[in-house]
């Protein structure tokens, strides 16, 4: 008798959490298909929004590999300017931003660069002709007609260092690269930790961000009020793994955490360059310029050089003993731009100087916080082959 009670007490409950389960669920469910069916019919009855979530989103370059991602083969990407200007990105049957398909094994007499990176190698405010491999391979074409240059896009946006070694492993031997440069670090200066090492809370909202269409059409207002809640506490209160927040962190932070970021990016570029060496290729560093100006939670005032950037964020730490979260990235991205040169130098490698090349006119070089203009584009790509020359790099460029 007494079992029969605990049996049925046990079924009591189990029902009453299958019907609560029910209750959470069904308004869920009935505001995700509500939000897919609105957004599919607003938008000319786009399939995007009934498929989000169980395909590959281009949007997010989720077409998962070993370690990385790209985008899904012979797609377009679009990046929002504003409400009057869409630009629209090819990506090729390769998976990455480029008006042509890698061609495999390489042509005889061409000389093939890959460039290497994140958003700002991928080209992210510009148009498909306006990103620096365009610029380079126009550049070195034009200027040696006699012989063939192919610049490769490899850029990924969001890529940490970690990342793009993965690209690198799975994608480099394939192309036959004769160089393979890299131009990247805000990425690994910005997310101090993978986003996987977030919080348990933030690798939620990242799963919802990836499947729900109703949570991404709500997301930048939840976004905005989380920083606000942020800054009014001075406090994260859901484990982001990046220092785009509104808080101030200490001396003590900031220390521990540009060593933390440091130590993963000077591991990760050593695996780069044997990477890239093991593909035949010469590897080349080039220096990446970013800016604090005109951030949401920036610098303000006018414009100054990348340096001196730096200079007035130090100058702040050491008279308060705290700088708000995102001017802590300035001073991690210097160390790991410091230790890219130092790096170049042990090794022998060439360093180009992106940072030297962009820091005059950065108003008009500098499209936002590390996004260049195509002027800026044009102004790097300059910059990489001067130094290409210089350092003896190119095959034999008679005319």
């Amino acid at each position: 008798m007494a079992l029969d009670q605990t049996e049925c007490s046990v079924n009591q409950r189990l029902r009453w959490l299958f019907l609560v389960g029910v209750a959470f669920a069904l308004p869920v469910v009935v505001l995700e298909v509500g939000a897919r069916a609105l957004l599919f019919v607003t938008d000319g009855f786009n399939p995007y929004y009934l498929s989000y979530g169980f395909v590959d989103d281009i949007g997010t370059h989720s077409t998962e590999y070993d370690g990385y991602t790209k985008f899904a083969p012979n797609s377009v990407q679009h990046y929002v300017v504003s409400a009057d200007e869409t630009i629209e990105m090819q990506i090729n049957s390769d998976g990455f931003r480029n008006s042509f398909d890698f061609r495999e094994p390489k042509p005889d007499g061409v000389f093939r660069i890959v460039a290497m990176g994140a958003s700002s190698t991928f080209g992210y405010t510009d148009h498909d002709d306006e990103t620096y491999p365009v610029a380079l391979a126009r550049r070195l074409n034009t200027s040696y007609p006699g012989r063939r240059f192919e610049v490769l896009n490899l850029g990924i946006p969001h890529f940490r260092l970690e990342e793009i070694v993965a690209l690198a492993e799975a994608e480099l031997r394939a192309l036959e690269p004769d160089l393979v440069t890299l131009y990247a670090g805000y990425n690994n200066s910005m997310v101090y930790k993978p986003r996987s090492e977030g919080s348990r809370l933030y690798r939620l909202k990242d799963w919802l961000y990836e499947h729900s269409v109703a949570w991404r059409s709500v997301h930048p207002m939840v976004a905005e009020l989380y920083y606000e809640l942020t800054r009014a506490l001075n406090r994260d209160l859901v484990g982001v793994p990046n220092l785009m927040i509104p808080v101030t962190v200490d001396r003590t932070q900031v220390d521990h955490t540009r060593a933390q970021i440091r130590q993963g990016y000077r591991a990760a570029l050593r695996e780069f360059v044997e990477l890239v060496r093991s593909s035949g290729a010469i590897p080349v560093l080039i220096s990446q310029g970013y800016t604090l100006h005109g951030q949401q939670f920036g610098l303000t005032g006018g414009w100054q050089s990348y340096r001196d950037e730096v200079a007035r964020v130090e100058a702040r730490l050491d008279r308060d003993g705290e700088i708000p979260a995102p001017f802590a990235t300035l001073l991690a991205h210097r160390d790991l731009m410091d230790d890219l040169a130092a790096f170049a130098q042990d090794n022998g490698l060439l360093l180009v100087d992106g940072i030297g090349a962009l820091d005059a006119d950065r108003s008009e070089m500098m499209a936002t916080f590390v996004h260049l203009t195509p002027a800026g584009n044009e102004r790097l790509a300059r910059a990489i082959h001067a130094a290409l020359v210089a350092g003896g790099l190119l095959p034999n460029t008679a005319r």
